[in-house]
């Protein structure tokens, strides 16, 4: 199965709300996410699971790249500061998962349990650039 279907599979899911590998098995004998996607087939939960922990580091690169090229292609407008200074804002904003036993969660500086995952926003309208998924704990600095 191409790289590429385990790609589009998963941004699709990711678009939808869906981050876990099981979320694929609604989708395998859906005709319309298929066809919407110009997949020949859609992978199974253990194929993109196998490929994605196999090739993660490789398909990040990929996919951060296609998304500088997005924002060149589509004529994105950064806009600066009025002294010309380019904002580039990144925060923490914790997520509360404090029903949960899933890896990584840990209390966090706003005393729930959860994530404490990291954006990074340019320019003044915002648009993301990054996002790191980090445990509770980490420290917000």
């Amino acid at each position: 199965m191409p790289h590429a279907t385990i790609l589009s599979s998963y941004i699709a899911l990711l678009c939808l709300g869906k981050s876990d590998f099981e979320a694929i098995s609604a989708f395998r004998e859906d005709a319309y996410f298929a066809q919407a996607l110009d997949l020949e087939q859609v992978p199974s939960e253990g194929i993109m699971r196998q490929r994605m922990d196999a090739n993660g580091a490789a398909y990040q690169a990929v996919v951060e790249d296609a998304a500088i090229e997005f924002l060149r292609r589509s004529g994105a407008r950064f806009t600066p500061l009025d002294n010309g200074l380019m904002p580039l804002d990144c925060d923490v904003t914790p997520l509360d998962n404090s029903q949960s036993k899933k890896e990584g969660v840990s209390r966090t500086y706003k005393g729930e349990d959860g994530y404490a995952p990291m954006a990074a926003y340019l320019g003044q309208e915002g648009y993301c650039l990054e996002l790191e998924l980090r445990e509770g704990s980490q420290h917000c600095q």
